[in-house]
């Protein structure tokens, strides 16, 4: 499915303008009526605005999409699978609950184990970062939450699920996680 994007006639024209429909004079609201055509396009920049850098309307208020996908190219989980998945959650999250990242192992400490069963065994551990709230384009870097203990250091503890062959996870294995992905994301 190919992407319908504005073109770079149409960003010219309106992207001085203050997205919020709420803010947007009769005649801007007009020229985006008349210049955005594909409703779905004109929904999302009157919710989002544009992304400065891609020109394009940001699927989120907080980031766009290109973050992501710029970023493709300098991580791999070693699956092909796997890595569209992350990938494909990372262009449709619509908020920061909703992001999937590949998080390398010695980004995590105190990893402890749990239980073992089914497909795979379970560990507890502290996450050095922390989760993606939105992007900061005066870094150009994710802003990521900020949990603080009473020693004043960031404490994220999640969760790791170790797969048994995990080198052999199937599309079809994915789309059965994918069809409870949004489910887990809402009990959040």
């Amino acid at each position: 499915m190919e992407e319908i994007k504005l073109s770079n006639d149409v960003f010219e024209q309106i992207k001085d303008f203050n997205h919020r429909s709420w803010k947007l004079t009769e005649e801007q609201s007009l020229l985006i009526d008349k210049l955005i055509l594909n409703q779905e396009l004109k929904e999302l920049y009157k919710k989002n605005g544009l992304c400065e850098e891609c020109k394009q309307p940001k699927s989120n208020d907080c980031w766009c999409k290109c973050k992501f996908q710029q970023n493709f190219k300098n991580w791999t989980s070693g699956n092909h699978e796997v890595d569209k998945f992350i990938q494909k959650a990372q262009i449709e999250a619509k908020n920061s609950r909703q992001i999937l990242e590949w998080i390398e192992y010695d980004r995590f400490e105190n990893v402890e184990y749990l239980a073992k069963g089914g497909f795979g065994t379970t560990y507890k551990a502290i996450w050095k970062d922390g989760f993606i709230e939105s992007w900061d384009s005066e870094s150009n870097q994710w802003k990521r939450s900020k949990c603080i203990d009473e020693y004043k250091y960031k404490k994220y503890q999640v969760a790791l699920k170790c797969l048994h062959d995990s080198q052999d996870i199937t599309a079809e294995f994915l789309n059965e996680v994918r069809y409870f992905f949004p489910i887990i994301f809402n009990l959040l």
